[in-house]
């Protein structure tokens, strides 16, 4: 990824396409990101200000050319809406600057990039034209393979309504009134929140208004594939229309590394390609300064169904110390492609991913973020095969079917549609994890007298008595959170689940009571002698799937805590909800992940070891990695197929393993960063 914000095309042009690729070759790698603009623009245009040291050249038509004489593809990047120079806009389109202020003030200016300050482009007024022209002379005039856009964000993170004198023209056509003025010093009234809202969901609109007819056009002249910046996997406000219309996008680099895989199910489950960062950006573009992590963070990316992309790529021209690591994992990944191209994760168990849009759902829903990471962070450490899915799957019964198990944690503003998507999928015979206030909310966030999917569930909720209410108001601290409050296991309780004669610790809870027909698996006790408040977990059969519902957000805890006990449960769930069927089991230590990819005829088990310094860091460098001897593994073989050949796809040599009653058995010697299982299948039909 050549960036056109830095060396070496800001301060100085720089740029050399031979040794750009070369340097690319030399890592493996085989597309290439470069810029049509930045601060300027590097290529001939009349559109935007060139670079002042462009001349003649002509950037993307040189990178074009040498790229594909070397068979590498081409990528070209737009920004749409992305912030310019404010002293060039000034100087040469003061007509296009976002204004958030009503009252004419200087637009805003941001040092991100450093150098000048940069500001924002109004994508109402007539940077719209002009930005339109942009792309068909990029996308119509240059034989790139694909395209990349930046932006379609009105205002580009300096205000949510912009002013602009086009702004407030075209407010007042559509609405016929004046653009709402911000409330300062007190509160909105209903009449001021409802036009300021309005006024906010008009420019969030301004990104699809303009992404629509330009895919269009692209789409009717070439088949090549459009792709999006959507940056965080927690942020899902983009405009549906754009979401919809790429074929793929980027999010920036992850928190850690379950934040990584976080995100990539939730274009795989759409059918999108994702890209992710290896690496990130830093304020020292000609040093490379990561190591270890660029092939921990670039197999993650692969092994979960994504692509990897690498930021500050010129800096391996100034600095090409960590370049063995990185050509070490492209090296793999294209041993991978050359072993099963069509290989990709295994639909097994999927999370469902509550984002920025969906409703806060009062107190209920205040942890929504860590109970989403803490319930995946189980399941990804206990290897439970799983990926996340964003809620608009629910609409999609045909996507839902997919997977075995749905796991929803805390997802308390579910609409009545979802509601019954989720029931449907347990009566034919899905397994459903789901925690505390699931369903308890529509999707305004609109408190519902009961849970929608209460009779799913198997409980029913109910208000505490004057006696329970003051014991649970004497057990309650901060107000809000439990204290010296626990789960613990019914006598019957499924061993695998819990070990009988311990208390797990308690978060925020739902007093629910089961069904007439259901029992508790465990309960939510208080206190020295333990006494019951109310049902803690709830296991029943509905129609031909399972339910496991479970009163209390443990899923937060493990988020903080990383209590083992906690992931015993969550992921003894999800088995027990798949009726003890899992795609694979593997005795490792919590830090190794994996993740089963397959095609047909073909089975590739990733294992990546994430153990040791740095584990619980964000965005941390690993400077070592503790190699993992003896891991044991049992894969479950289809049973029209048997096994060929299992092999390392590290170093190609096979591995010994034996076929039991319950698959294949096998142990990999050694887990140093990453490892691959390849299980060649032969069908057995006739």
């Amino acid at each position: 990824m050549y960036d056109a914000y830095f060396p070496p095309f800001w301060p100085a042009l720089e740029f050399d396409a031979d040794r750009a690729v070369q340097s690319a070759k030399r890592l493996r790698a085989n597309t290439f990101r470069i810029g049509s603009l930045g601060k300027y623009a590097y290529y001939p245009t009349k559109q935007w200000v060139t670079h002042p040291q462009l001349g003649k050249r002509d950037v993307l038509k040189e990178m074009i050319s040498v790229a594909h004489a070397a068979g590498m593809r081409v990528i070209v990047y737009i920004p749409v809406g992305h912030a310019l120079p404010s002293n060039l806009l000034k100087k040469h389109h003061p007509e296009w600057m976002y204004q958030p202020n009503p009252d004419d003030k200087e637009p805003p200016a941001s040092r991100v990039f450093a150098g000048d300050p940069i500001s924002a482009a109004c994508l109402n007024g007539p940077y719209a034209k002009t930005i339109t022209r942009i792309v068909r002379e990029v996308v119509g005039g240059y034989d790139l393979d694909a395209v990349y856009f930046d932006g379609f964000v009105q205002g580009w993170g300096f205000g949510t309504i912009c002013y602009c004198p086009c702004c407030r023209m075209k407010h007042a056509a559509r609405f016929g009134e004046p653009l709402p003025r911000p409330v300062q010093g007190r509160e909105a009234n209903a009449q001021e929140s409802k036009a300021l809202a309005r006024a906010r969901d008009w420019n969030r609109a301004m990104g699809g208004e303009l992404f629509v007819p330009l895919a269009e056009w692209i789409r009717a002249r070439k088949q090549i594939p459009i792709l999006f910046n959507r940056n965080s996997p927690d942020d899902d406000r983009w405009d549906r229309r754009i979401l919809d219309g790429v074929d793929g996008f980027l999010y920036e680099a992850g928190e850690d590394f379950l934040h990584r895989i976080q995100g990539i199910g939730l274009g795989v489950a759409r059918g999108q390609m994702v890209w992710q960062y290896v690496g990130r950006w830093d304020n020292w573009p000609r040093l490379s300064t990561f190591k270890r992590e660029l092939l921990l963070e670039a197999m993650a990316t692969r092994m979960s169904g994504g692509a990897n992309i690498i930021p500050g790529g010129p800096r391996y021209l100034w600095d090409a110390r960590d370049a063995p690591t990185l050509e070490r994992a492209f090296r793999h990944q294209r041993r991978l492609e050359q072993i099963a191209p069509r290989a990709a994760p295994v639909k097994f168990c999927a999370v469902l991913h509550s984002g920025q849009s969906v409703p806060v759902a009062e107190s209920e829903g205040a942890h929504r973020s860590w109970d989403l990471r803490g319930a995946f962070a189980a399941l990804q450490f206990g290897r439970v095969q799983c990926t996340t899915i964003p809620q608009e799957v629910l609409l999609n019964r045909d996507l839902v079917k997919e997977y075995q198990v749905l796991v929803l944690p805390n997802v308390a503003a579910l609409s009545h549609a979802a509601c019954q998507t989720i029931e449907e999928f347990v009566r034919a015979g899905g397994g459903l994890v789901a925690t505390y206030a699931t369903s308890l909310f529509d999707e305004n966030g609109n408190r519902r007298k009961h849970p929608g999917l209460e009779k799913v569930f198997g409980i029913s909720v109910r208000a505490p008595d004057s006696k329970l209410a003051a014991r649970i108001a004497q057990h309650t601290r901060w107000g809000k959170d439990p204290f010296d409050v626990y789960l613990q296991p019914a006598p019957e309780a499924p061993a695998h689940l819990m070990d009988r004669q311990r208390l797990l610790p308690a978060a925020r809870y739902l007093l629910v009571t089961p069904a007439k027909t259901e029992k508790a698996a465990a309960h939510l006790v208080t206190g020295t002698q333990l006494a019951r408040v109310g049902a803690g977990l709830v296991l029943k059969d509905f129609g031909k799937g399972r339910v496991a519902y479970l009163a209390s957000e443990l899923e937060y805890l493990y988020w903080q805590m990383r209590c083992p006990e906690i992931r015993k449960l969550f992921c003894g769930l999800a088995r027990w909800a798949a009726a003890g069927r899992l795609p694979y089991e593997i005795a490792a230590p919590e830090g190794v992940l994996a993740n089963l990819n397959a095609q047909p005829g073909i089975l590739v088990l990733h294992l990546l070891n994430v153990c040791g310094g740095g584990h619980e860091l964000p965005k941390a460098n690993r400077e070592s990695v503790c190699p993992i001897p003896d891991i044991h593994v049992r894969l479950e073989i289809p049973a029209d197929e048997q096994v060929q050949s299992v092999t390392s796809m590290t170093d190609g040599k096979p591995l010994k393993f034996r076929i039991t009653a319950r698959g294949l058995t096998l142990i990999v010697p050694v887990l140093t960063e990453y490892e691959a299982v390849v299980v060649k299948l032969r069908s057995t039909k006739r």
